[in-house]
């Protein structure tokens, strides 16, 4: 199935003069933009930076994992130099952005699973990575992630992914317009580290769309499983679960499953 093809010139003249979006770095095949994103940090590029591909050939997922990123998707990279108390809150801004745009442009709801993912019902539609580390003048940067199923045919996908995921294309019968979706994603980008910097905080509104809370869960980090009822969101982020014995311990990252037994 052919696509209309993504246009840089029409983002970054969209976007003009915000700053998140006013550089695109676009090219039609990547390694992965988070990778590309750090070599154009490596080479300075500025604050708002935005890196786009219409495919990738390693695309990257959370705890090592392959995201899988056939044509027709959105894949973006966004370069920031936040304060630590933004950065902390950037996964949660980059969630409700994709939400924001989604409505906007396709007119649908859609909820959060902690720690990063969109969901279309019960299905993901949209998924977020953040990376951090330092450039060499020792400011602290983040790479934020973010892949959407736009417009992809799902039976054509591999059964272990057709299972999970969603496409907006299949749930808005038509073709999704992935330059307006990637304008309006940043736009909201661009408001709310705004309001980030003028002090506000984003979890309580987050923390509303998330079907994790409130649920009995298993969580699977790197190392450990654990089990118990999902209770608030901290502000750094983490998961706090209650436990059997009474205890609540923060997770900070992990992969969450509903409890059914």
């Amino acid at each position: 199935m052919q696509f209309t093809p993504l246009s840089a010139g029409e983002i970054s003249d969209a976007l003009q003069p915000q700053c998140i979006g006013s550089c695109v770095v676009y090219s039609q095949v990547m390694t992965s933009t988070m990778d590309v994103a750090q070599s154009q940090i490596a080479a300075g590029a500025q604050h708002g930076t935005i890196v786009i591909c219409e495919q990738q050939g390693q695309g990257q997922g959370r705890l090592s994992r392959q995201w899988v990123s056939p044509l027709g998707g959105v894949y973006i990279s966004i370069i920031l130099y936040p304060p630590h108390q933004i950065a902390l809150q950037l996964t949660a801004l980059a969630a409700l952005a994709v939400s924001d745009a989604i409505f906007q442009i396709c007119k649908l709801e859609t909820c959060f699973k902690w720690p990063n993912d969109v969901l279309l019902g019960v299905k993901k539609v949209s998924g977020i990575i953040a990376r951090r580390g330092q450039d060499g003048h020792g400011r602290t940067w983040v790479v934020v992630g973010i892949g959407i199923n736009a417009n992809m045919q799902m039976s054509q996908q591999p059964a272990e992914i057709a299972d999970v995921a969603a496409s907006l294309s299949q749930a808005v019968g038509r073709e999704v317009p992935r330059n307006q979706l990637i304008i309006s994603l940043l736009q909201s980008c661009e408001r709310r580290y705004n309001a980030l910097e003028r002090g506000e905080m984003l979890w309580q509104e987050w923390q509303h769309k998330l079907v994790t809370l409130g649920k009995s869960v298993v969580v699977k980090s790197r190392t450990d499983v654990y089990e118990g009822l999902a209770e608030a969101i901290n502000n750094e982020g983490s998961l706090l679960l209650r436990k059997s014995n009474g205890e609540t311990i923060a997770i900070p990252a992990g992969d969450v499953t509903l409890r059914t037994c």
